[in-house]
């Protein structure tokens, strides 16, 4: 019986063993694999077989990554993942969606001008670092960590989206509008969506619909300003929403809030005119502030809860809404 016991125990203790190899191999090969992408931005790869090179995410033409050179492109591709032996196998035409966008076809015809000079040869694909490299192309952990690290611009709007009491999704819209990049039609033009024809305003006579012109300059977007009692200078811009003069009854620690609900009420209302056929109506606009306004309350500590009653002042409700 001891004997069996002893067995038993040691088999346990192998399986414990054994799992917790795998356990730790398979976190190690995640991590690793984190790593890639990374990887591939310091390197270049001149191609022999093939076999070894990614199709899309390797730096092996002059034009660079085709993930990034050829981005519609790459937004068709049926195999992210091939490689540059299977991509010229198969054709490229083999591993695209059927259909490409007009884009997405200009950029088929600059590889395929590319490809043309491609020849696979026996031997093993070579891969050297063009960057944080020194001297036997060894790669130099100081300039790599320097390079991921790279601080970048500021922005002097940051601290007003983010460290507002606003919620995270209306933060995020608030964040791309700053940065002229949501969905209005300027922004689809310039993806081939909709053409020129298609690029107005839908709420007025405008030819083009910019984020500026939506939030600040559209009459709709104007009368509602003027409404609340927030004059919008002629040449204002979307990047500075920080910048706006507010009515005395907004205090600066709820202003940044305010501001992203007017414009986040703005869009919704501008999306309900494009995709069910409403009305802009400014008595319902201010409603809906006057709406998310008692709701955001709870966001806000109690010192700060007049400064957000005084948000109904501006919206044409009562100073004290129920809570």
């Amino acid at each position: 019986m001891k004997a069996a016991s002893a067995s038993a125990c040691s088999g346990c203790k192998t399986r414990a063993s054994s799992s917790s190899f795998f356990t730790g191999f398979t976190s190690r090969r995640a991590a690793l694999g984190k790593l890639v992408p990374l990887y591939r931005c310091l390197t270049r790869v001149a191609v022999g077989d093939g076999r070894r090179t990614s199709f899309w995410h390797d730096d092996w033409l002059p034009g660079g990554s085709l993930s990034i050179s050829a981005a519609a492109l790459f937004s068709h591709t049926t195999s992210p993942e091939a490689t540059v032996a299977q991509a010229l196998a198969a054709g490229v035409d083999g591993i695209l969606a059927p259909r490409l966008s007009r884009v997405g076809a200009l950029e088929l015809d600059a590889i395929r001008t590319s490809l043309r000079e491609v020849t696979l040869v026996e031997g093993a694909d070579r891969r050297s670092l063009i960057r944080c490299s020194g001297p036997k192309n060894k790669l130099l952990t100081g300039a790599l960590y320097k390079l991921c690290n790279l601080g970048g611009v500021s922005s002097t709007n940051a601290d007003f989206i983010w460290r507002s009491r606003a919620p995270s999704r209306v933060m995020f819209f608030g964040w791309l509008l700053t940065l002229s990049r949501v969905q209005t039609r300027d922004t689809l033009l310039r993806k081939t969506i909709v053409d020129a024809a298609g690029a107005g305003c839908p709420l007025c006579d405008a030819t083009l619909e910019t984020a500026n012109h939506m939030a600040l300059h559209c009459p709709v977007a104007a009368r509602f300003w003027s409404m609340i009692g927030v004059e919008v200078p002629q040449d204002a811009h979307v990047r500075d929403l920080h910048l706006l003069p507010m009515p005395p009854s907004i205090t600066v620690e709820t202003a940044p809030a305010f501001t992203q609900l007017c414009c986040w009420q703005l869009w919704k209302q501008r999306n309900a005119a494009v995709f069910r056929g409403t009305a802009p109506s400014l008595p319902l606009l201010l409603k809906l502030c006057r709406d998310d306004a008692t709701l955001w309350r709870g966001r806000f500590p109690v010192p700060q809860h007049p400064g957000v009653d005084g948000w109904h002042v501006c919206l044409g409700g009562t100073q004290n809404p129920p809570s």
